[in-house]
């Protein structure tokens, strides 16, 4: 298993967030049925979502980290 750092959970939550809330609007603008603007619809998701995530992954990584838990 690779290292857990902080490069690799930036990139982690930056690839989730851009995801989640881009099929979010999609199926959104879909089930709506009319024009909305996406993009500019996409980015309070996405800031939510990468704040949210980073705060728990990094919370996550300083409990564990405090645990002294070896990886394997």
């Amino acid at each position: 298993m690779q290292e857990l750092t902080a490069h690799r959970l930036l990139n982690f939550t930056l690839i989730f967030s851009a995801a989640n809330s881009v099929v979010h609007q999609l199926v959104w603008a879909l089930h709506q049925g009319s024009t909305v603007n996406i993009l500019a619809d996409v980015w309070p998701m996405f800031i939510g979502d990468t704040l949210g995530a980073l705060l728990m992954l990094y919370g996550f990584k300083l409990v564990l980290s405090r645990l002294h838990i070896k990886q394997v």
